[in-house]
């Protein structure tokens, strides 16, 4: 994989993730797919293109997507790192919520009619092994083959974010992405990224059916928040966001020095000489995410009725 490459795939991944909703319409098509169907369709549109653009590349996976072993320590550490973040991840989440919906909740409970085994399938692991192989994986390849480790971090973190789709979740994904980036640095592979998305999705979907065992009453006065409150909740997480993450940082550096990726860590922060890592392809899939994420937050607003 290349860079110029990296930008192609996701282009690729934009437009089929727009188009296909359009295409289930011909012959009511989408009247007869079921969630779990829906589910498996939209991991395909990300995993489908990356793995075409490896044989393509003639590579093997395991390379072009960093699937290379990793320290049993590693896999607890990586869970402490992650349970540090998510504070950072809350509050991107409740600074957004200012301005728009919570988006993830909806989206749980749009596929609420499947098992909770299910949902932890499909939510839980099937979409951050697959997210991270082509985000964490095939497309920080490219760009790190091109560019220095700070442009393959932020440029996969930026993607990473766009493909939501959704003002809500592009933040809080795309500081992830700089957090699971700087994972493949100190490690060398994708493995602990994949482990702290698993983990955080996971927590994300019990959290969900959690609430849904409350009573109604409760659960329509936990989210009934007012902007007020929302503001208070901001300045408490910002001072624990800013200890927890500081704590995550060196979390980091341990498991950096455990697999032995000192060095690889360090040339994240070390200026070098940047090679060329956009193309046309790339800046296109990222205005058709733009566009999308500006046509959701429109829509939300209700200043467009869609039938």
């Amino acid at each position: 994989m290349t860079a110029k490459r990296s930008g192609w795939l996701f282009f690729i991944m934009t437009m089929a993730y727009v188009i296909t909703p359009y295409l289930l319409l011909i012959g009511n098509i989408g009247d007869k797919i079921t969630v779990s169907n829906t589910l498996w369709i939209s991991e395909g549109i990300i995993i489908i293109p990356a793995l075409l653009f490896v044989v393509c590349s003639k590579e093997r996976l395991r390379d072009a997507a960093a699937i290379h072993k990793i320290r049993i320590p590693t896999i607890f550490l990586a869970i402490l790192y992650i349970i540090l973040l998510s504070p950072l991840v809350a509050l991107c989440n409740m600074v957004t919520m200012l301005f728009v919906d919570n988006t993830a909740t909806e989206i749980l409970s749009l596929v609420s009619e499947i098992s909770i085994g299910t949902m932890f399938f499909f939510v839980g692991l099937l979409a951050p092994v697959c997210e991270e192989i082509v985000f964490r994986g095939i497309l920080y390849t490219g760009f790190r083959k091109n560019g220095t480790p700070i442009q393959a971090i932020l440029w996969t973190a930026v993607l990473f974010g766009l493909f939501h789709m959704n003002l809500n979740q592009m933040v809080y994904a795309a500081a992830l992405g700089v957090a699971f980036g700087l994972l493949r640095e100190a490690t060398g592979n994708i493995w602990s990224g994949i482990i702290c998305h698993i983990s955080l999705n996971s927590y994300n979907v019990f959290m969900y059916y959690l609430q849904n065992v409350l009573s109604a009453e409760k659960l329509s006065e936990a989210e009934s928040v007012t902007q007020e409150a929302l503001i208070t909740a901001i300045g408490v997480y910002l001072i624990i966001a800013l200890v927890a993450t500081a704590l995550a940082a060196c979390v980091l550096v341990a498991i950096a020095k455990l697999e032995h990726g000192e060095a690889h860590l360090r040339r994240v922060f070390t200026k070098e000489e940047r090679g060329r890592t956009w193309s046309i392809p790339l800046w296109l899939g990222i205005m058709v995410c733009v566009g999308m994420i500006v046509l959701d937050v429109i829509i939300s607003k209700g200043m467009l009725s869609v039938s």
